[in-house]
């Protein structure tokens, strides 16, 4: 059995590798729940999380834990029951 990644090893003395493409990390996530928008982010090896109370939430951004972003909430109705939430990561 040949092995061309062997012989392709065997007889390299030096090269250049070129990267294209990105390096991607899951997003963060984000459950609403009995008011409140509960923000999970995933990084490292480890679990950040954060609440914000949806009736407090106004048009400010707020950070993503580990300042990988921010979110950003705009009422849709005047009763505060329908929302559009912009989540954007740096």
């Amino acid at each position: 059995m040949f092995s061309w990644t062997a012989a392709s090893y065997a007889g390299t003395t030096g090269g250049v590798i070129r990267f294209v493409g990105s390096i991607v990390e899951s997003p963060c996530t984000v459950n609403i729940a009995d008011s409140t928008a509960n923000t999970q982010c995933y990084r490292n090896g480890r679990h950040y999380q954060d609440q914000q109370t949806l009736s407090k939430f106004d048009a400010t951004r707020k950070e993503l834990p580990l300042n990988l972003g921010s979110t950003e909430m705009k009422w849709v109705d005047q009763q505060k029951k329908l929302a559009v939430m912009t989540v954007v990561y740096r």
